[in-house]
Order: C-alpha cells, then structure tokens, then sequence
C-alpha cells in the first residue's frame, strides 16, 4: 500500500504557475494581437487589453478566469483544422504546447499583468528604398563629383545616407560644386561647407535636399536672404553659422523648422536677443552663440603650457588646439591660427614630437606637399599639395599607395561578381577581411544584402556562423535549420513556435544567448 502511494505521489506532476507575461502574452503577441490589437480588431476583438480579453455578452466572452470550457478563446484555437472559424487564420494552428499553457493559464485564474510598452528604436540615418531611377542618378552623381575632387562618402555601413566635405576644397568649393550634387537629394544627410565660396545662389541649390540633417555653413558668405532656402528642410537637426553674415532678421527663415536641435551663432550679426527670443520659441532646440564655450573653456580647461609657443606671452583659456589629446594654450586669434596652418615649427617648444607625413611630394600629382594638408592610410600620415588632391586620395587611395611605399590593398577582384562589368574604383565592402569591389552602387548593396550568394564567384568561402547549442526560449537543443537573425548574427532554436515567439520580442530572450 505504501509503495503504491510513493509511486503515484511521483508520478504526479508538481503544480506548475503560468507567467502572464513570460508565458501567456509572448503567444498572444505572435498569433493574435496582428488581427486582434491596437492597429486591427477584426471580429470587434482585442487580446492586448484587459477589458477586450474578460469583457464580452453572455455567449462570447474571450477569457473566463477558472473555466477555460467556458472561454471563447480556448474554443476557437481548438477547432477542428478545416473549420473556417478557427484561429489564427493567418498562421498554422497553435501546438500543443502553445495551447496547454493557455489553458493553464486560464485554469489557475487567469491573472494578468499590463505588457511593458515596446521601445521604437528610430535609425536617425534610415532613409525611404530608393528606386532604380533615383539609384541611377545618384550613381551618375557620385561619378561626376569624384571626376571633380569632390568628397563624398558614406556615413555607415548598411545605409545609403551619404555626406559631403566640400570644406577641404575652400577655395575651390564654389557654387559650381555644389551644383555638381544635384541627384543626390534623397540620400545627402550631411554637408559640410565651411569656409568654401558659396553665395546665396549655391545655397539655393540646396533647398530640395530633403534629406539633410547637418549643414555647416560657417565662413562662407552667404546673407539672410540665403536662409530662405533652408524653410523646407523638415530634418535638418544642426545648422551652422559661425562667422557668417547673418542677422537677426535671417532667423525668421528658421522658425519653421521641425526638426533643428543645435544652431550655432557664434561670430555672426545675430544680436543676443534675438537669439534668445528664438531659444524660447524653440524649446527642444540649442542656441548656441559661442559665449558659453568660452565660458567653460575657462573655468574648467588647463593648457601644458603657460606661454605661447608663438609669442612667448602669457597664453588665454579661450585660444586652445588640441595636439595629441594635448590643450595647446596660444595668447591670441592670431597665433591659434597660425598655430593650426602649421603647428610643426611649435612642437618642440612645447615637448610634444612632431609626426609630419612620411612623403615630401604628393602622390596625386607630384608636387611638393603644403603644410596641414594631410590624411591617415595604413597608419601613416600622408601629405598632399591641395584639398582636391587629398579629397582624391581619400575617395580612393589604392592607386597612390604603391609610390608612398605602402602596401596596397586593393580590391581582390577586376570584375563586378554580381553583374560581370568591370569594377570602378571607390565602390567596395569588406567581407571576411577581403576588399570587393563593384561596378555600381546598385551592385554593391545587392552583395551587401546577401554577401553568400557571390562569393565562390570570388573563389572565397562562406563563413558558417556560430550557433546557440540551447534555445534561448525554451532552453531545449537546438534544431539548427530553424534560425533568426538578431544584432548581425544567427540564432537557433528548438521549433518554429519559439522562434516566433523570440521574433516577436527579442529583448526579452537576449540575455540567455550569451556570447555565441
């Protein structure tokens, strides 16, 4: 007798408490909330609600604590596989499992706890698709510029909005230039144009560059009249002025402005009332007009030294460089410019090493190099004779690197592997630590989209990726053909319910993957 008691005490399995939200709501929200949420409530019913899931009249009531006979729920999602009433409609029929946990979950009395709302993450770079007509004159665009010296390039990997420095140029950077970047409206993100020549009439170039989100327009001439340009740029986040001619009659160009974050005043005509009767119309905008910078710059920042390295007098905390992470305090305007045009001279003075670019000649058209024109390649600092010819190197430096005596690391190939055409130069990605190159940018975001389908054409091997051995949802081994992609790598899991269970929120899973 007591044996038999021990037997059917083991036997019996231990009471087992339903988690609303870690078991109930991730079941809902995969298979149900589509049809039955805030966006669609097909049939007048919605489960992401207390009251649409207990509420009903008398013959349709969805969740009845205690009684899942009684609850419609539970009816619908155990109907017979051809019957038109069953639910999803959408999907396959709930598991077992699936519809176990309901159950229990209704039988222990069905508590509920309010679902944490879901953070939107908004890519600040994410633009529309483009379609085959705009990549197309984009190309055409970005051939042109490079023709012209003009630098441009992406600003992330996996996107498409693009930046232009047309600063390092200046004197060559005119309106004509400017001009040159008509067919890159819906990609421009960034522009830099400080110092250049541009005018009101270049500026007005620019005022169906939707997409914009920084402009830096410090230096350049261009008036209050120019501004009106800028009235339709609804995402333009930063804009700055600093020495230019404006007023405070250009800021009324920039009231309409949705998006403007940070507008810098600095050195302009804007008097300090202005500024602040435009601060206080936009409240989630910054307004800076340079006295606060000098401000802290004072209180809080220590040069190494304590006299100029040009003057030898008493230096001031509002003429600062930074050198090698070093505060290089200067006496005056005159010596921090000249300090910046060629520091090289200074450097010993103050005991900092002088790390001048390793070639005398630039390697783009063999002049003799100028002082503070330079850029980084494998490491090495390079020297140029102008910014167009630095702005050439940086789109594409492989073809000068050999006569710096620098390895080139080029592309592996001579042939786009996704059309066959011959690549052109600056248009490459990376994969596996191997350069490819591309005959358009059309071609290059195919291979990035799906990098496996080309590469035996490039005679290179596929890296398997590295799996889970656990199911991060159910904690089971893995099946590893059934598989998501989450933050640049593949997941598995144990079945398609986890999986979707893990796709509809992943956040709640990620810590249990570890590092894989």
């Amino acid at each position: 007798m007591l044996s038999t008691l021990i037997s059917l005490t083991l036997a019996s399995p231990a009471p087992v408490d339903v988690d609303f939200l870690k078991d109930v709501y991730p079941i809902l929200e995969a298979h149900c909330i589509e049809c039955h949420g805030p966006k669609k409530q097909k049939g007048d019913l919605r489960l992401d609600q207390r009251a649409g899931l207990f509420e009903g009249d008398e013959d349709f009531i969805p969740v009845v604590p205690g009684k899942p006979d009684q609850s419609t729920v539970i009816e619908l999602i155990t109907l017979d596989a051809d019957d038109p009433d069953l639910m999803p409609k959408k999907a396959d029929k709930l598991s077992d499992e699936d519809i176990a946990i309901l159950r229990t979950w209704i039988e222990e009395g069905a508590a509920w706890e309010q679902p944490p709302v879901r953070e939107v993450k908004v890519d600040p770079l994410a633009l529309p698709p483009l379609s085959e007509e705009q990549l197309a004159t984009r190309d055409k665009a970005l051939v042109t510029l490079n023709g012209a010296g003009v630098r441009v390039q992406l600003i992330a990997e996996n996107h498409t909005a693009l930046e232009v420095n047309l600063s390092l140029s200046r004197d060559e950077g005119t309106d004509g230039q400017v001009a040159l970047l008509a067919g890159l409206e819906p990609v421009l993100v960034w522009a830099n144009l400080a110092g250049t020549k541009l005018t009101d009439a270049g500026l007005n170039k620019l005022a169906d560059f939707g997409a914009l989100r920084r402009l830096n327009l410090s230096g350049t001439a261009i008036t209050d009249a120019g501004l009106a340009s800028l009235a339709k740029l609804g995402e333009l986040r930063s804009l700055n002025l600093y020495g230019t001619g404006v007023t405070d009659a250009g800021l009324k160009h920039l009231e309409s402005l949705p998006s403007l974050e940070r507008l810098y005043l600095w050195g302009t005509d804007v008097t300090p009332e202005a500024a602040k009767v435009f601060q206080a119309s936009h409240s989630g905008s910054k307004v800076n007009t340079g006295a606060e910078l000098v401000v802290t710059e004072i209180a809080t920042e220590i040069s190494i030294n304590t006299e100029c390295p040009i003057t030898n007098k008493a230096v001031s905390a509002a003429f600062v460089v930074l050198v090698e992470d070093q505060r290089v305090g200067l006496c005056c305007a005159k010596c921090k410019a000249a300090f910046e045009a060629d520091p090289s001279p200074h450097l010993a003075k103050l005991g900092l090493k002088e790390a001048g670019p390793v070639n005398e000649v630039c390697p783009v058209s063999g002049k003799p190099i100028v002082a503070g024109c330079t850029s980084e390649a494998a490491g090495t600092l390079v020297g140029f004779c102008c910014g167009k010819c630095k702005a050439a190197f940086d789109v594409d430096p492989n073809p000068h690197l050999v006569k710096l005596g620098l390895k080139n690391a080029g592309p592996v190939n001579e042939v786009c592997p996704v059309s066959g055409k011959p690549i052109v130069a600056g248009c490459t990605s990376e994969v596996g630590g191997t350069l490819v190159g591309f005959c358009c940018g059309k071609c290059k975001a195919a291979f990035d989209e799906a990098p496996a389908k080309f590469l035996e054409k490039l005679g290179i091997e596929a890296e398997k990726p590295k799996l889970n051995a656990e199911c991060p949802v159910s904690g089971k081994a893995v099946d590893a053909a059934v598989t998501s992609e989450y933050e640049g790598r593949s997941v598995a899991f144990c079945c398609g319910n986890c999986k979707k269970a893990f796709d509809a929120d992943p956040g709640s899973f990620a810590e249990k993957l570890g590092d894989i």
